[in-house]
């Protein structure tokens, strides 16, 4: 689907992936900071809130019709492109042709932009390329 001419009548709703809704646990540790390994393992969880949390596209893709019930017609997903360092964030990518593995894959990405687009909402992916 194209870009609407105009974006004034959209509502955005921003979704920080990491943090929105966990669909799938068993990629929550593919792809997690070397210091939450540790500290997962000494349980000791003295950064607990810099590590990954577990939302993934599965989440966002569940929960699709919720949001478009709230009204929004614009979905702003976080950075979810590999990066080597596994920030929970994104904003340090290192690979824009590949999906990070605790988010999801290039498959699971085009059927929640499918499924979006039925439901009326846009897509709008972030990319960092400066940090």
């Amino acid at each position: 689907e194209a870009s609407p001419k105009s974006w004034e009548d959209e509502v955005f709703y921003s979704i920080l992936v990491d943090r929105f809704a966990n669909g799938d646990i068993t990629n929550d540790n593919s792809n997690i900071p070397d210091f939450q390994r540790e500290q997962l393992k000494s349980k000791k969880p003295w950064s607990v809130q810099r590590w990954r949390h577990g939302g993934d596209l599965h989440g966002v893709k569940s929960r699709l019709s919720y949001l478009r019930d709230l009204g929004v017609t614009v979905l702003a997903l976080s950075p979810i492109f590999l990066n080597s360092a596994g920030e929970y964030h994104g904003s340090c990518t290192t690979d824009l042709t590949s999906i990070d593995s605790n988010f999801g894959n290039k498959e699971l990405l085009r059927e929640l932009v499918h499924d979006a687009h039925t439901l009326g909402l846009k897509v709008v992916l972030d990319v960092q390329v400066n940090h």
